[in-house]
């Protein structure tokens, strides 16, 4: 995980757009962890010149509907 955000904050614009439609989540762009947390992916977005991290998930679910809802504690 560490070593993700080390790489996206030297190349904040590697993770492509979500593609998302929500108006919230539209501008939210996504990267696959590194290995071995590679099943998941980081959704964050640019503010001026700072990368905001929004959510980590599993890429098995729902993504559209689930990153509109308030994390939950696991």
């Amino acid at each position: 995980m560490e070593a993700t955000c080390r790489l996206l904050g030297q190349h904040p614009n590697l993770g492509p757009r979500g593609g998302f439609t929500h108006p919230r989540l539209r501008e939210w762009r996504f990267f696959v962890v590194s290995p071995p947390f590679n099943q998941h992916i980081l959704f964050y977005e640019l503010a001026g010149g700072d990368i905001v991290m929004r959510r980590t998930m599993r890429g098995q679910r729902d993504l559209p509907r689930r990153l509109l809802e308030a994390p939950a504690a696991e």
